[in-house]
């Protein structure tokens, strides 16, 4: 008996000890552990200021979007009906360009239109950073309007 409680406290005791040294960590351990948390604290920052900046992009106003809405259609229905001027002339002679070439060039500008058009209607069923938005395509529609004011010299 003495034999078998001798053995079953020494079994004890070599699990006592093993579970302690299991769960004691180096100081290198220790410092990695830290580090890593560091790191998950500086990428959840990263992800609240993000969140934060996300929150702060604003849709525009009702009165905004329809007078916006109101000058862009008035501005894209004058640049269809330019397209619709250049389709009914005819090169000038002087210019260097083929009647393929021209007809060619002038569809790509009554896409364009058409994308801007489309671009707006998206814009109203999804307002979002209206800013952004707004700046980028009063920027294409004022690259178009220069694009159609050269064909029509």
């Amino acid at each position: 008996m003495k034999k078998t409680m001798f053995s079953f406290a020494v079994v004890a005791l070599m699990l006592a000890s093993s579970a302690q040294l299991t769960s004691c960590s180096s100081p290198s351990q220790k410092e990695e552990n830290a580090k890593e948390e560091v790191v998950d604290a500086q990428h959840d920052l990263a992800e609240a200021q993000q969140d934060a900046a996300q929150a702060t992009v604003q849709a525009a106003t009702e009165e905004e979007w329809q007078a916006f809405k109101a000058e862009t259609n008035a501005k894209i229905d004058a640049n269809q009906a330019l397209i619709g001027e250049l389709r009914k002339k005819k090169r000038k002679a002087d210019n260097n360009m083929t009647e393929d070439a021209y007809k060619a060039q002038i569809d790509g500008l009554q896409e364009r239109n058409k994308q801007l058009r489309d671009r707006m209607d998206a814009y109203e069923s999804n307002k979002s950073d209206w800013a952004t938005f707004r700046n980028q395509y009063n920027n294409d529609m004022d690259e178009l309007g220069r694009s159609l004011n050269d064909m029509n010299k």
